[in-house]
């Protein structure tokens, strides 16, 4: 079942992990936590299910902003709000959601919390589908 409103999408999920409207989509469970491999449509060997859980965590247009932000430096949420001009419980949930997806660390420093990219690669995958975006729209 897929909820529209606002220029959005919801896909309802059960407790099991699977979309209401049936379970062919990859579900994400203790074997994705396990880093078990799944397969998917016969390609073994691959770990699409982790991949989905990160591109999830990137689809956000304001994510991403502060990926990028993050790959020039470390920041504390005060400097990311005044970057962004998000409120402070809008950047600290797109943190959050970056963390679950195991893309940011979180280092406390006295009374601050200083946010980091894990990997640095995750900003050059953002300029490399930057880049294949400007490719298809100048085809």
């Amino acid at each position: 079942m897929v909820f529209v409103g606002a220029g959005r999408y919801h896909r309802r999920m059960t407790m099991s992990g699977e979309a209401a409207d049936g379970p062919d989509r990859p579900t994400v469970g203790a074997d994705a936590a396990e880093g078990v491999l799944h397969s998917h449509a016969g390609v073994t060997g691959h770990a699409h299910v982790e991949v989905v859980q990160v591109l999830r965590a990137l689809a956000e247009p304001a994510r991403l902003s502060v990926v990028h932000l993050l790959a020039e430096a470390p920041r504390r949420v005060t400097d990311l709000t005044a970057v962004l001009g998000l409120a402070q419980s809008t950047v600290s949930g797109h943190l959050a959601t970056l963390r679950e997806a195991g893309l940011v660390t979180a280092t406390p420093q006295g009374r601050s919390t200083w946010y980091a990219l894990v990997d640095a690669e995750v900003d050059g995958l953002l300029g490399a589908a930057e880049r294949v975006v400007s490719r298809l729209a100048a085809s």
